[in-house]
């Protein structure tokens, strides 16, 4: 029988670890080959599904780990040790650590980018002997915000890390000020043989990337991770995509030029075929990513790239 990778899984809640008021993180149980950077999508029954990186990978679990920011997330908060929720994934390309083997690594993370490049940093840092120096830059608002403290003590054991946050509110054991005023602090050897992993925020990231640029990286040496808001998790919808980039192997290059525009449905933007324009996700009926079986129907869609016809079925 053919997997479907749209039907999610009962996934068990092993342990639950607090950072901070509203940042949890749930080790949940998961066998199978998963990679740091890549997602689940969570769901609960009647309020729906979000997507959350994996920031953590051990013997038959996935660390989740998720802020209390809406709907879902808020009902997920509300479960405990021994209950279940539902998953489906892993999505994303993920972090493959082999990149950056026998190489000067610069881990920085904003925020909750510091998830997922947990398990990147958490791997260097058991086998130092597969890496040359290694930095690592976090930047968190104020020191309450903070995650995975115990690990940040445990890293500076054998590679260089640097904790900022925005404003001091008490005396801690870090800097003050954003991320991009330390890169200078960086020490640099060769500068073809060191990468980059930048996490966080748009504009943090634009700006280290800037940092990094001007120290010598070469712009094929760095990677970063653009957070967007995902729904099928397998590139079929085509919400991952920038400009006429599919960031997935499953979807390719849209061909049609017109479209149909429906009233109802959910927010969110796509961008319209070769024309470039942005119009709601919700008003196309369209596939976008071609050719592809359309998961409402179980025979599957036989649309062609060079076929004019238009999906009705929405998804």
């Amino acid at each position: 029988m053919m997997k479907n990778d749209y039907i999610p899984f009962p996934s068990k809640i092993l342990e639950v670890i607090r950072h901070t008021k509203i940042e949890y993180t749930f080790r949940m149980e998961f066998q199978g080959d998963v990679k740091p950077g890549q997602f689940f999508e969570v769901s609960i029954p009647k309020y729906g599904e979000a997507p959350i990186s994996v920031s953590g990978i051990g013997e038959n679990f996935v660390d989740l780990t998720i802020r209390r920011v809406g709907k879902v997330t808020n009902e997920i908060f509300e479960h405990y040790v021994g209950d279940t929720l539902l998953l489906r994934g892993p999505y994303g390309n993920g972090f493959d650590v082999s990149d950056y083997a026998g190489k000067d690594i610069i881990v920085m993370a904003g925020g909750t980018g510091l998830s997922p490049v947990r398990g990147v940093v958490d791997y260097f840092f058991n086998h130092p002997e597969q890496r040359g120096h290694m930095t690592l830059i976090a930047g968190f608002k104020t020191s309450h915000d903070i995650l995975f403290r115990n690990d940040l003590k445990l890293w500076k054991k054998n590679m260089d890390v640097i904790l900022t946050v925005d404003c001091a509110e008490e005396d801690v054991a870090c800097h003050v000020g954003l991320v991009t005023q330390y890169i200078p602090q960086i020490k640099l050897g060769d500068v073809q043989n060191t990468v980059a992993v930048v996490v966080g925020p748009p504009a943090m990231m634009h700006f280290s990337v800037q940092g990094l640029l001007g120290i010598g990286l070469p712009e094929e040496n760095i990677w970063i991770s653009q957070e967007r808001k995902m729904c099928c998790g397998l590139g079929k919808c085509g919400h991952c995509k920038i400009g006429d980039t599919a960031w997935t192997d499953q979807c390719s290059t849209i061909q049609k030029e017109n479209s149909w525009w429906i009233k109802e449905g959910k927010h969110g933007y796509q961008y319209k075929s070769t024309e470039k324009e942005r119009i709601p996700r919700h008003q196309r009926t369209w596939h976008d990513c071609l050719p592809h079986p359309c998961p409402r129907r179980p025979s599957g869609c036989q649309i062609s790239e060079s076929d004019s016809t238009y999906c009705r079925n929405l998804w």
